[in-house]
């Protein structure tokens, strides 16, 4: 309840001084395909909570938290969720996003194989192939991943594969690796069994914020600039929110 509590105080920073009747268009990029964690979103949106906050939300599938992170920072979408070190890296290439708070505590990147392929930990994964979308988060990390693991970052090679045929590829060979969150494991575990091997990046020191809320930075200054915002607040008081600058 608190993390939704936060949602919809971080869209109804979007709300307009006009009445709620008036229904201000406002755009959410997910990091992904719809999931347990996104509920949130789409629970407010079915209850009209934003509706009533003077917001007219559209919820956007996503391809990866590297093309979320790169649509809110150039403005095509106000709000986001990305993995926060892909939406980092954006920002270091002139991205304009923002992180207004994190959805999950710890990183959920989590590599998958199968162990029937010779493939038992990152030791094994040089010369392998890797599937993920282009702007999958654990793609845009991997030179920080490889770092960890030991391996020259050109020691693998990436397939395009797309976010709900990551299991088929493995499955059928095209890759020897996946990506993917650990939302999924238990998924991936009911499909493979015990030739299932998998490794969550904390488990090799990284463990880095994982999904965040982000909004365009041109975007937050001009809400942050309106009158708005106030008026926002005071029809569904709330609890506080501010930009993650540092792990708590």
């Amino acid at each position: 309840m608190k993390g939704l509590r936060f949602a919809l105080l971080l869209l109804a920073l979007a709300a307009p001084i006009a009445p709620a009747h008036a229904g201000q268009s406002v755009s959410l990029i997910l990091n992904w395909t719809p999931a347990a964690d996104h509920s949130p979103f789409y629970y407010a949106k079915s209850q009209g909570w934003y509706q009533k906050a003077g917001i007219d939300l559209s919820i956007e599938v996503g391809k990866g938290s590297g093309v979320s992170s790169l649509k809110v920072g150039s403005g095509g979408a106000p709000f986001g969720i990305s993995d926060l070190a892909t939406m980092l890296v954006a920002r270091s290439k002139g991205a304009d996003a923002v992180a207004l708070m994190s959805i999950y505590a710890n990183t959920g990147q989590t590599f998958y194989w199968l162990k029937s392929y010779g493939v038992n930990g990152p030791k094994d994964f040089a010369g392998r192939k890797i599937g993920n979308p282009p702007g999958d988060a654990s793609r845009v990390m991997w030179p920080a991943f490889a770092k960890a693991a030991g391996l020259a970052p050109d020691s693998v090679s990436f397939v395009n594969v797309g976010p709900t045929a990551k299991s088929a590829a493995l499955k059928g060979r095209i890759v020897e690796i996946i990506s993917d969150f650990y939302n999924s494991h238990d998924i991936k575990l009911r499909e493979f069994g015990s030739d299932l091997g998998s490794l969550n990046w904390k488990d090799i020191g990284l463990n880095s914020y994982g999904n965040s809320l982000i909004v365009n930075g041109a975007f937050l200054e001009k809400i942050q600039n309106s009158p708005g915002i106030s008026c926002a607040s005071r029809r569904r008081p709330m609890p506080p929110a501010s930009p993650i600058s540092s792990r708590a």
